[in-house]
């Protein structure tokens, strides 16, 4: 089921992130580093009106999670999206986009904007399958390796 996180799951989005990251991905510290760093940052604001992270709960076992940040009045970061392998291909990652994107609307964002890198491509897919749009992209050495990393957009409101 997904359902909205209390705070116990801040320590398992990170935990995920680290495992599936370094195994899957070959990601170093610096990149668990940088998903903890904003996970408490999100965790201390606790600013649920505007912000909110949604978890994959399996039996209470955390199977993957989405999060979205203010950036500023009219923008939302999409942030913190991970499967595990055991759920992927069973729908809970377009029910966690889904899910952040009904919240943004509801918020009055205009925007959602996501940074990542080009080698996810089924995450890639699924963002653009529900509207996203590539619209900066750029290589970095980000996380023990040169990646390329991308910022995708999504318009909510027209102004």
């Amino acid at each position: 089921m997904i359902r909205t996180y209390r705070p116990e799951d801040l320590e398992k989005v990170i935990a995920l992130h680290a495992e599936l990251y370094r195994r899957e991905r070959g990601y170093d510290d610096s990149f668990v580093r940088f998903v903890e760093e904003g996970i408490r940052d999100f965790g201390n604001r606790n600013a649920k009106a505007r912000e909110q992270l949604w978890v994959v709960d399996q039996v209470g076992r955390h199977s993957g999670s989405v999060g979205i940040t203010r950036l500023d009045e009219e923008t939302a970061q999409l942030r913190w999206f991970l499967l595990d392998p055991s759920v992927r291909g069973h729908g809970f990652g377009r029910g966690l986009m889904a899910q952040a994107i009904a919240f943004c609307q509801e918020c009055g964002y205009a925007s959602i904007v996501l940074w990542t890198n080009a080698e996810l491509e089924a995450a890639r897919a699924l963002y653009a399958n529900f509207g996203f749009r590539l619209a900066e992209s750029r290589s970095a050495f980000l996380s023990g390796r040169m990646l390329q990393e991308e910022m995708w957009q999504k318009q909510l409101l027209s102004h």
